[in-house]
This record gives C-alpha cells, structure tokens and sequence, in this order.
C-alpha cells in the first residue's frame, strides 16, 4: 500500500510528534511518503523518520501567495497515484482539486472548515473531538493517539523531594495552554509561604517573552525555569525527575504530553478539558482542576503536596496509559482503515 501524509508544517509539537511515530510504524509494511508543504521544518523530526519513508519538502515561504506550491503538491499526488493521502491539517482539503482517497485527522476541538464530507473517512484522536464532529454532522473513526513508551524513562524513585518539582510542557501560547494560569496559582502558593516548589516550562511560542517578563513582574525567578525548546529525546528522560506534571490548556484536543507523564510514572494534574479527562478515565489516574481556574489549580497542587499519591496509583496509572493510548495500537488501526476503505 502507498501511503502519503501531508502536513504543512513540521515543527516541534504534538500533532507533529504524533506523525513521526505513526510513520516509523507505518514503514514496516506499507511504503509511506511525508510531503511537509511549508518551510518551517524541524530537522530533529526529520532525522527521527526511519529512512525507508520518502521525504518530499516544498519550502513554500510563510505567507507566500505563489500558486506554484499548490500545484507541486497536487502534481504530487497525482502523479504518483497513492493508495490513500492521509491529510493532518485544518483546510488542507481546500487546497487539493485532485481525485484521492483522501483521509483526515482532527486534532483539536475546534471546526474551522466545512469540506470534511470530502473525505473518505475522517479520524478523531479523542472521544471529546468525536463528539464535536457528531454535533456538526460528521461521522468520525475514533483512533486515539498514543505515546512510545519504549522511548520513556520510568520514575524509580515515588517518594516526594524536599522541593516539590512541577514540569510543564508545550507551546507557550496562554490563549491555547494556559501557562499564565499555572504560573498565578505558583505565585500564589509562594505568596502563602509554600516555597519549597519550583516549577520548569519546556517549549517556546508566541506567547514565550510575555511569560518570560510575568515571572519578573511577579517576583518567581527562584521558583519558576524557563528551558525553552527542548529536543523529544531529553524530555522522555528527564519528565521521571519530576513530582509532578501540570496541564493547564484552555483547549486540548487530547493531550499527547499528558499520556507521556503517565507512562514516564509521574502524577498528573490537569485542566478538564474532554480530551486530557479521557486519558486520566475523568479522575481515576490523575488530578484536574476546572479549566481556567487558578484557584482551582492552587487547591488541586496544595492537595497533591499533603497528600502525595502512593506507588500503586502511580503504576496503575502507568499501565492504564500502556494499555489504552499505545502508539502500536494507534498505527495499527490505522492501517486497517486505510484497509478497509480500498476494500470500498
């Protein structure tokens, strides 16, 4: 089977991440082909790809309005008559005018398009985004996302240290995941005379300078770390450092980095948003908080802190995540969609 997936852009997040794995798995049996449109390219992920997969990059310059792009990409999928064009972007459809069999995943919780009837099949990553789609008139294929656990280094140590370490990562766009709501309810923990925390954000965005100049204004440079953009390899062994990871999204589609904390054994908190509550089974295998409550979020850490969950949870957490979001479970079904819409 000739498998291509598009996408226009291939940085350094998790829709992205999530697309290097599947292809790496995807190798195995089926030739498979990346065409990244744009020209903002993480060479990291590229290097990550197994080389048995074709990699194609156009380099179309941000914002450009040359037709030529557009073209190549369709000349592409036209001339090479692949079996299925898995698309992995919002309003990708709109700019293909070639007869396929075109797939689609939704990655977040939001429509922003109405040509979803043009595929032959359209993936959910989380029941939250099924629903969505449900309530808009489309019908979906739920396939979670799913983490490599292979990749992660397990915590071995569950006893609480003397400062409380919180990890949070993503892109640092507060409109999206919420950093601004984790760093106010540090703020106040510090403010209440709980200083034995220190929390790290890994990532950078739009939004990296604005959070950069808060923790100034609020006085938290002792308590709070900026380590920037970080390469996958380092976060999978370090996440084991922390006590806890914490996220905070005002929008989360599933919650990619929630799962890899999960399968790296360390607890969880996050904001209750459908896609992250499903990976945790609404409170089974972690904390959350209402979403964009810093309050909530202050009592939901002040409660973790006195009450520090025991080994047996933690590793019931870690074989739940092993169990339910798998990255060999996720290309595997997959594959057998692509199957079964050649079968049509």
């Amino acid at each position: 089977m000739k498998v291509l997936h598009i996408i226009w852009s291939l940085l350094n997040g998790g829709t992205e991440n999530m697309l290097c794995d599947i292809i790496n798995y995807q190798v195995k049996s089926e030739k498979v082909t990346l065409l990244v449109v744009n020209d903002m390219i993480d060479d990291s992920l590229i290097s990550r790809l197994d080389k048995r997969c074709k990699v194609i990059t156009l380099l179309r310059p941000r914002g450009t309005k040359n037709p030529c792009y557009i073209l190549k990409m369709n000349a592409i999928v036209l001339f090479n008559h692949y079996d299925i064009v898995h698309l992995h972007n919002t309003n990708m459809i709109n700019y293909l005018f070639v007869k396929a069999n075109y797939v689609r995943t939704v990655h977040c919780n939001s429509i922003s398009e109405h040509k979803y009837r043009w595929h032959k099949a359209i993936i959910a990553i989380s029941h939250s985004v099924k629903d969505m789609l449900k309530q808009n008139g489309y019908d979906s294929v739920l396939i979670n996302n799913g983490v490599n656990a292979n990749l992660i280094v397990p915590k071995n140590n569950f006893s609480k240290s003397s400062v409380f370490s919180i990890l949070q990562v993503g892109r640092v766009v507060f409109s999206e995941k919420g950093q601004d709501i984790l760093l106010k309810a540090i703020a106040n923990l510090v403010g209440r005379g709980i200083n034995n925390i220190h929390l790290d954000y890994i990532g950078t965005g739009c939004d990296f300078q604005l959070l950069s100049e808060q923790i100034k204004a609020m006085n938290l440079s002792d308590y709070v770390t900026l380590k920037g953009k970080q390469p996958r390899e380092y976060i999978y062994e370090h996440i084991c450092d922390y006590n806890l990871y914490v996220q905070p999204s005002r929008i989360e589609g599933f919650g990619l980095t929630v799962a890899e904390a999960m399968a790296a054994k360390v607890p969880v908190l996050i904001s209750d948003n459908p896609g992250p509550m499903q990976i945790i089974a609404n409170g089974k295998y972690g904390y959350y908080f209402e979403s964009d409550s810093v309050d909530g979020c202050v009592n939901a850490i002040e409660h973790i802190l006195d009450n520090y969950p025991t080994k047996e949870f933690i590793d019931s957490a870690y074989h739940y995540v092993l169990s339910y979001f798998s990255i060999e479970s996720t290309a595997r079904k997959y594959v057998a969609l692509y199957e079964d819409i050649l079968k049509k």
